[in-house]
């Protein structure tokens, strides 16, 4: 094969890889927030690698989310809004980090996240039938409220070290969000294995407000889709006993 005909076959494959995460665009988000809180935040704690990889991520969860809601409403164009803002915010984060980034890196994600997820909230909780869709955007709101609390932690322990009672190898600082994923996780799951302990007020109270939603979200997010399945059933059963009204009544008038 031709030099030019290769290089036509791989921009081919590209365009297609592209069309594909677009149309699937819910469960790329899904795969990048996995590959970011279980293999690459362990590798990036590691030593195997930089901080920057993380960002690379985090820009393309920016990307994958800001193509996520109908540009139409507000909170698209607000959405679309953040992630325009954030992504040289996270070439800042990462090229200099300063006292100024290190506020505005977390609360920008913060706010982007909490955005998101307001959105995705409404689609999961209106819907009323249950889409694959609906069942991907309930563990991306799960996984968003871990991410979340995980920045706030960092933005916490960087404004007042010592917030939070870590583990000895101490790690360095300024801290990275993929520090305190492990800890959010395990506090909204309520594990709390204790080996980070919160120790100032702020942050004992988000670690409580944590452990109550990771509680109350399986149990309302299961009756939400228990609600709508039972909804479902008996549509089907209305329009199946109206279906046989009519031949059930022809019959009665010809055995008249």
């Amino acid at each position: 094969m031709a030099p030019g005909a290769r290089q036509s076959a791989r921009l081919s494959r590209a365009k297609r890889a592209v069309r594909r995460a677009y149309k699937h665009r819910l469960g790329t988000l899904l795969a990048l927030e996995v590959f970011v809180i279980f293999a690459l935040a362990p590798l990036i704690e590691l030593g195997v690698l930089p901080h920057s990889a993380l960002g690379v991520t985090f820009a393309l969860i920016l990307v994958a989310g800001m193509l996520m809601l109908d540009l139409r409403s507000w909170t698209g164009r607000l959405l679309i809004l953040f992630g325009v803002t954030l992504i040289p915010v996270q070439v800042w984060r990462y090229v200099q980090p300063g006292e100024l980034v290190l506020l505005v890196h977390p609360l920008g994600l913060i706010a982007f996240l909490l955005v998101l997820s307001w959105a995705l909230a409404g689609e999961v909780f209106r819907s009323e039938r249950i889409k694959v869709d609906q069942v991907l955007g309930g563990v991306v709101l799960y996984l968003n409220i871990g991410l979340t609390f995980a920045l706030a932690y960092t933005l916490i322990e960087n404004l007042v070290p010592g917030a939070f009672l870590l583990p000895a190898p101490l790690p360095s600082r300024p801290l990275h969000p993929a520090y305190f994923s492990y800890f959010s996780f395990v506090t909204l799951t309520t594990v709390g294995y204790g080996d980070i302990v919160p120790v100032e007020a702020l942050a004992r109270s988000l670690a409580t407000l944590e452990a109550a939603l990771g509680q109350l979200y399986p149990a309302i997010i299961l009756a939400r889709l228990v609600s709508i399945e039972v909804s479902q059933r008996d549509q089907k059963l209305h329009s199946k006993h109206r279906e046989q009204m009519p031949e059930d009544g022809g019959r009665a008038a010809g055995d008249l």
